[in-house]
């Protein structure tokens, strides 16, 4: 049954002179469905004795499901740090073992790079990422969407890097470029992004901002052990050239002042000069300092404290370090 307000409409709307494609038009836009309006226009045609051609059913278009469109987030500043922290461990380490087994020479050295640049170059090619990248969910791709070749791998890897290097702020420009790029990705035409954009890397931000400002402390501990090493060898350097003086001095108290003994050596002023001075820096204590020297006829021993330990030199040209000072009358470091 058609409706009687639309059917009343249009016939008004007809009796006022409008245009039936206007009017139909109009109702379409109204929300009036197709139907509806066919059978109104058949009731005013009937009326009226014209033929005003309805409306063709023209089916609905079925529309596909929208296609999801991808979004893009460019890797910023921390969580590749993070990445290259991965990286550091996973090649550094093994570089390391390198150099200890080879030793540190120049021809390690270089060899080093290479095998560096040699796993960057390859990676990167084959997978648009390192393995720190993979590890974080990172991946490397041109500023059009396109998978990167060699020629800008290397264009970014080894000619923009190094650039990037030579000028630091080049790597701080991630923190603040519009598409996170530094010097070396505006070189080379690259982007890094992240796989899952989804995907929080919260907790590798956290963890790249932890080593960064703990590489300062790791150096300071690193160098006070490196000056604390210097320290001890230099002392004992001292120490030993101190009691090696004692020696000497006692040659030449055996064959002047001894008249052929070592008798009360121990006592001369030589002695306990360079004992004296021995004594103090191979002390922890520097305030008390002490030195054992015994003396017979026909021979000595002196020891002195050197690391937590006693050096001990004789008569027979012995020097060794000892567990224990020296015992009252012994003038020999072998028996201790």
């Amino acid at each position: 049954m058609p409706n009687e307000q639309l059917v009343a409409h249009i016939r008004t709307q007809f009796a006022s002179g409008v245009d039936k494609t206007t009017l139909i038009q109009q109702l379409l836009t109204a929300g009036w469905k197709v139907e509806d309006i066919n059978a109104a226009i058949a009731v005013v045609d009937s009326a009226a004795g014209t033929n005003i051609p309805s409306i063709p059913q023209v089916p609905r278009p079925q529309y596909a499901t929208a296609p999801t469109v991808q979004t893009v987030k460019y890797a910023g500043f921390w969580v590749r740090v993070a990445a290259w922290f991965v990286d550091a461990l996973l090649v550094g380490l093994p570089l390391g073992i390198m150099s200890r087994v080879l030793g540190d020479t120049i021809y390690v050295s270089i060899l080093a790079i290479i095998a560096v640049w040699g796993y960057i170059l390859f990676m990167v090619t084959a997978y648009q990422a390192t393995l720190g990248k993979m590890a974080v969910g990172l991946r490397i791709q041109g500023t059009d969407g396109d998978k990167i070749g060699f020629g800008r791998v290397f264009m970014r890897e080894i000619i923009g890097k190094i650039l990037s290097s030579l000028v630091l702020i080049g790597y701080l420009m991630v923190a603040w470029t519009g598409k996170k790029q530094g010097l070396h990705d505006k070189i080379a035409g690259t982007v890094v992004i992240e796989k899952d954009p989804n995907k929080s890397k919260t907790g590798w931000v956290v963890c790249a901002v932890l080593a960064v400002f703990a590489l300062p402390i790791a150096f300071v501990i690193y160098v006070l052990t490196i000056l604390n090493f210097a320290r001890a060898n230099a002392e004992t350097a001292t120490v030993v050239s101190y009691m090696s003086n004692v020696e000497i001095q006692a040659e030449i108290y055996y064959d002047g002042v001894g008249n052929g003994t070592f008798l009360d050596y121990c006592n001369s002023l030589e002695a306990m000069s360079h004992l004296g001075n021995a004594s103090y820096y191979g002390s922890n204590n520097k305030n008390k300092a002490s030195s054992v020297c015994n003396d017979t006829r026909d021979a000595w021993a002196a020891s002195v404290p050197l690391n937590g330990k006693y050096y001990c030199t004789d008569s027979m040209g012995t020097r060794r370090n000892i567990a224990q000072p020296l015992a009252s009358g012994e003038t020999s470091c072998d028996s201790n």
